[in-house]
């Protein structure tokens, strides 16, 4: 049986492969909605590749309709403030975002960022 246009870039749990880098499969992607991390309830994932090396380094979710819409209901909500909120303030935000996300999923995946005793 083939997969529909729509499908062929995802996959689901059984045909995610192990990185052969770290031994490990790489991490599921959460999505994010009204400042919090959600796990998807789909079962399509689309891998995310190291340009450099071509390895997959995780997979981002095919997130299901009621996802996408309460992820635009929280950006509607938040935008007004965050329109107001100056240039700076919003790349400080941004750039503490996708510093917690990596190293929190580089510590969860065994990664060299664990905290040390």
């Amino acid at each position: 049986m083939s997969k529909s246009t729509s499908d062929r870039y995802f996959l689901n749990d059984e045909q995610m492969e192990i990185d052969p880098t770290s031994e490990k499969k790489p991490v599921k992607l959460k999505y994010h909605a009204g400042g919090r991390w959600v796990d998807s309830k789909t079962d399509k994932y689309m891998p995310c590749y190291n340009t450099s090396t071509g390895a997959v380094i995780a997979y981002a979710p095919r997130c299901r309709s009621g996802e996408v819409e309460e992820a635009i209901r929280a950006a509607v909500k938040a935008y007004p403030k965050w329109a107001n909120t100056a240039v700076g303030k919003r790349v400080q935000v941004l750039t503490r975002m996708k510093a917690t996300k990596f190293l929190t999923s580089r510590s969860e995946r065994g990664g060299p960022w664990k905290r040390r005793r």
